[in-house]
């Protein structure tokens, strides 16, 4: 359908806005008007692909929370930030909804303004997201049992009373289901069990595929077996992790690459050793390439990544409950390590390390992996899938450019 004006909202946090940059690149190549709803972070990134951009409030981050210590966050100061983002996104956009209609709403998980305003305003929405299928009655039965259950079903709570303020009869909102839900994920990696039901289509080259926005070489000897040690935006990890790991690395003989992420000053790792360096502002998925190993905790937007690459993982996850889960995930898929709530320390670290690049059986399901998610569908099999989905739902019409697309878009 061209010129169908199409409006992404993105959670902004990177593993959210980097897995939807090449579906925005293909959706604008091919004549969409694209819209991204996000915060003026991300704006470079999204209009290098043609998106338009219109912003959001920057999401806090924990790092920013005086009251959140390092490597723990509660669920009610996420559900905090995740619904405040969601009602100042929607009186900003109102207006934008009431004078522009779009065609269609996408949505990823946690993007609670997008599902309202599609709601509010009876637009066909799209649930795009890197969250495994939960089911809310699954958790109900292992509330005694678990405490990620807990915290979802409180998520859910909260978020049901926020719809209800916003005037849309939704109930389990954090658990519905589309006619059409693109999982940014290989199939083989859901635990649920209708993963193969007729709304989903499985995606998981996205993540790996978005454009490149830096140029980053290796330094180092071809010869030489490499390491990225990833950041995290959900756990903040402070130097002396990344020191840690520097020093058990570089001790092995790796060339280690400290990705520090935006929490952490390059001038507090002015004493590494020789065969490490730090990395600062160059997606990750630039540098997977070039490793052999990444440590990280685990996420799906990173873990795609790395299988990509054929990367095996070392997943260290500080007894974070959604982590825990989706790494633990990950080690039943044979993909990696995954060294859980105990404390990691510079022992269990090494011997992880040690293990995992000798054991064949690890390296043959990565090898598996990476070569079922290059042969998976990528962007342009999805806006295949988006624009059936318009043809069914949306009358067909030729657009004209409208005066109202661009009113408020940044600033």
């Amino acid at each position: 359908m061209r010129n169908a004006r199409v409006i992404i909202f993105a959670v902004p946090r990177p593993v959210h806005v980097n897995p939807l940059l090449s579906i925005s690149e293909v959706l604008v190549r091919r004549g969409f008007h694209v819209t991204c709803v996000t915060s003026d972070i991300f704006e470079p990134a999204v209009s290098a692909v043609g998106a338009r951009v219109m912003r959001c409030p920057r999401l806090v981050t924990p790092n920013e929370r005086s009251t959140v210590n390092y490597g723990s966050l509660s669920c009610d100061e996420a559900v905090v930030d995740f619904e405040n983002l969601a009602r100042r996104t929607i009186s900003r956009l109102t207006p934008f909804f009431e004078n522009g209609r779009p065609d269609l709403v996408l949505y990823d998980s946690h993007s609670f303004a997008g599902l309202i305003l599609a709601s509010r305003h009876n637009i066909p929405a799209v649930h795009i997201t890197t969250q495994l299928i939960f089911k809310a009655d699954r958790f109900e039965e292992e509330r005694e049992t678990s405490e990620f259950a807990r915290e979802m079903l409180n998520l859910n709570c909260y978020i049901d009373a926020l719809f209800r303020e916003q005037g849309v009869a939704l109930l389990d909102a954090i658990f519905r289901k589309e006619l059409l839900n693109i999982y940014l994920y290989a199939k083989d990696f859901q635990i649920c069990n209708d993963s193969g039901a007729e709304s989903a289509f499985y995606a998981p080259r996205c993540v790996a595929e978005r454009p490149c926005m830096h140029t980053w070489r290796p330094t180092y000897a071809p010869n030489v077996p490499a390491v990225l040690v990833s950041a995290s935006t959900t756990l903040v990890q402070n130097p002396d992790y990344y020191l840690m790991c520097a020093e058990v690395l570089s001790n092995l003989g790796w060339h280690v690459i400290l990705a520090i992420g935006d929490n952490n000053n390059p001038a507090q790792f002015s004493q590494l050793p020789p065969n490490c360096e730090v990395s600062k502002n160059v997606p990750q998925v630039e540098i997977m390439p070039y490793v052999q190993l990444l440590v990280c905790l685990g996420g799906m937007t990173t873990t795609m990544e790395a299988m990509y690459h054929g990367v095996p993982l070392v997943m260290l996850t500080h007894g974070f409950n959604e982590g825990e889960l989706y790494a633990g995930n990950v080690a039943r898929l044979g993909l990696g390590i995954h060294l859980r709530s105990s404390p990691v320390t510079a022992d269990n670290l090494r011997y992880a390390v040690l293990d995992i690049m000798t054991n064949r059986e690890i390296l043959r399901q990565v090898r598996e992996m990476q070569l079922l998610i290059r042969r998976a569908p990528g962007a342009e099999e999805v806006v295949n899938r988006i624009e059936e989905f318009l043809e069914s739902h949306v009358p067909f019409k030729t657009y004209a450019p409208d005066a109202n697309l661009t009113a408020g878009m940044s600033g």
